[in-house]
């Protein structure tokens, strides 16, 4: 069972991933994940113990909840969800926008902490697709 105050104090303080001063943001509906309640209340129980932040480092973050690999060179392949906005980001700065491009800013920078890189989720908990 989900710990009502926790639970509320999550939906209504965390706002997402990075960095706040970066030039563009990314807005997204939710976060994936969540495919189960366990899921849902280890994603919320990490968030709680690191400081319960409005923004999470998503590298330190996804390493606490063991998704890391995300963020642990070589990076095999890019997060699908991710990469086109890894590489809009790239373009915006004029840098090399290919796969290879992509894995690495995955892997160095993206929606990290003093990154200029920043993801906002409108929805606060994560979910395993749109129909849930």
């Amino acid at each position: 069972m989900l710990n009502q105050e926790l639970l509320s104090d999550f939906m209504n303080s965390f706002l997402g991933y990075g960095d706040l001063s970066a030039d563009t943001w990314f807005i997204g509906m939710e976060e994936g994940g969540g495919n189960s309640l366990e899921d849902v209340q280890m994603r919320i129980g990490t968030w709680d113990k690191r400081g319960r932040r409005a923004l999470e480092d998503c590298a330190e973050y996804h390493h606490a909840i063991g998704k890391g690999h995300l963020f642990t060179p070589p990076v095999r392949a890019a997060q699908k969800t991710w990469d086109w906005l890894i590489r809009a980001q790239l373009i915006s700065e004029g840098k090399p926008f290919d796969i290879s491009a992509s894995k690495m800013m995955q892997c160095e920078r993206w929606l990290r902490s003093d990154s200029k890189t920043c993801g906002l989720e409108l929805l606060p908990l994560p979910s395993p697709n749109v129909n849930v």
